[in-house]
């Protein structure tokens, strides 16, 4: 091409679709024969221990210590975590190491956790399928909300971090 630049417009990994949803029906069925009848994609944009640069930690421990209670609680309540990245992940939730074990022990929590080098390897589709509803608590980067909405798979986005310069916040819904 003559062409100095390309954009990719759309949804890029859609190539795969149909093993996504194959895949998918296999984590959804894992889940419901560990008595889970509702489920949830939890997507997690990632933090930074240093809030002035990205949202801070404390953010992302809290929504991942309310859905976990809530699933130790909630004996129907399946939850499928889709990290941005795993490794971070880690540093994180150390403190709660002991309540995300807990959780995965109960066979109703399950973790994407394959990473590469610096974001996930499993798509949010393959978590979004697999659920009755997604959550993504970042409005400031959706992404994953956004391809999981456009599947029609039921949304929320969450801006907890506020960000009310978001195009989003001018929605009616």
């Amino acid at each position: 091409s003559l062409s100095k630049y390309y954009f990719i417009t759309g949804i890029t990994k859609d190539s795969g679709i149909n093993i996504l949803r194959k895949e998918s029906k296999l984590i959804k069925q894992k889940l419901n024969n560990n008595g889970a009848e509702n489920i949830i994609a939890v997507f997690d944009e990632n933090s930074n221990a240093d809030s002035r640069f990205h949202t801070g930690d404390e953010i992302q421990i809290d929504n991942y210590r309310f859905i976990l209670e809530e699933l130790l609680l909630n004996e129907k309540l399946g939850v499928i975590f889709k990290p941005k990245n795993i490794k971070h992940l880690n540093r994180r939730l150390e403190k709660f190491s002991g309540l995300l074990k807990s959780s995965i022990d109960t066979g109703r929590c399950i973790l994407l956790g394959k990473s590469g080098r610096y974001t996930s390897l499993q798509p949010a589709l393959l978590a979004g399928f697999a659920s009755d509803v997604c959550v993504h608590a970042h409005l400031c980067s959706g992404t994953a909300a956004i391809e999981c909405a456009s599947f029609n798979i039921p949304t929320l986005l969450i801006d907890r971090e506020g960000c009310p310069g978001s195009i989003l916040s001018d929605l009616t819904k």
